[in-house]
């Protein structure tokens, strides 16, 4: 079962919706932002690697998961994924 408990459905909401965001972004008609969308689904994996991670019931790894997330957009100011 992929999602066990509050934290990972919590998470894969949270998966869900950064990659709904990034469609967004690729997709808008008003201002499309294809680095933004991209650095998005860079960061999105960590998210995914958390819901994965958390599933299998191990809180802290989901954790470092969720913290590379955080890190992964920061860097993304920084250094473009595109």
């Amino acid at each position: 079962m992929l999602i066990k408990g509050g934290f990972g459905a919590v998470v894969y909401l949270a998966f869900a919706a950064c990659v709904l965001y990034a469609l967004w972004l690729s997709l808008s008609r008003v201002k499309r932002d294809f680095p933004g969308a991209v650095a998005g689904l860079i960061a999105g994996i960590c998210l995914l690697d958390c819901v994965i991670i958390a599933g299998r019931q191990h809180a802290l790894t989901a954790g470092v998961a969720l913290g590379c997330f955080a890190l992964t957009l920061f860097s993304q100011r920084r250094v473009q994924g595109t």
